[in-house]
């Protein structure tokens, strides 16, 4: 059992980042959301893991352009603008009883 003592230790333990990223990643397919960080070419990037793709977001938040599926890079000339909204995905519908 970990203790505080080394927590940060424990952190930063590639086992752990990994279960984090797991937890993470599983989180936004289930709710079929999305995360959002800066990639390694400092771009603030949506990556939506139900589907795979990854966005870059504009500097202004409000288009989307995509850059990958499925970890396939999309050509520039097949670049997909889209405006950038809270949901990807359509919303339910929830029926009267």
């Amino acid at each position: 059992m970990n203790s505080l003592a080394n927590i940060g230790e424990t952190v930063q333990s590639p086992e752990f980042q990994a279960r984090f990223d797991d937890v993470v990643r599983g989180t936004a397919r289930r709710n079929h959301s999305y995360i959002v960080y800066k990639d390694a070419q400092k771009r603030t990037v949506r990556e939506y893991p139900a589907t795979e793709e990854i966005f870059e977001v504009s500097a202004d938040d409000k288009t989307l352009t995509l850059l990958s599926v499925h970890g396939v890079p999309v050509a520039p000339a097949d670049a997909l603008v889209v405006e950038a909204t809270p949901y990807r995905f359509p919303q339910p519908v929830l029926a009267a009883h």
